[in-house]
């Protein structure tokens, strides 16, 4: 294979992996926004079921399956671990703790729970990816 073609590859797997980073981070600010601009005071708990606890680890658990699975990560999938761990932390802090630390003033930390969460479910998808990455590398037996 030539340099050029190496390099065509090379450039087409960056943007699938942009793609896959921005559907990501886009699904993360819409759950945000939405947080804000369209829950009551008797929307908590569907919002927390709908996106902290469902939309988001999906799509944390889909994305880390894709980057793994599609070789995106070249050795490095702890750090989609890690910054999957942050955004579900962030999540959860940039919307309930931070309505919370409005109402009374008082500031909260965030919560190592949340970033537990969002670093389990990555790992469970970087491990689907991975196994299906090598399993389909062996091939039918």
């Amino acid at each position: 294979m030539d340099h050029t073609a190496e390099w065509k590859t090379g450039m087409e797997q960056n943007k699938k992996l942009r793609i896959i980073i921005a559907a990501g981070l886009l699904i993360w600010i819409l759950a945000i926004v939405l947080f804000w601009v369209f829950t009551g005071p008797g929307d908590a708990m569907g919002y927390s079921v709908l996106f902290l606890y469902g939309l988001l680890p999906l799509s944390m658990l889909v994305s880390s399956a894709l980057i793994a699975g599609g070789g995106f990560g070249q050795g490095r999938e702890w750090v989609v671990i890690l910054l999957c761990g942050a955004a579900e932390m962030l999540a959860e802090y940039l919307t309930f703790s931070l309505a919370n630390m409005i109402l009374t003033g008082c500031i909260n930390a965030p919560s190592l729970l949340m970033f537990a969460l969002g670093a389990i479910v990555s790992l469970a998808g970087i491990g689907a990816g991975l196994l299906f990455r090598f399993g389909r590398k062996s091939g039918p037996r």
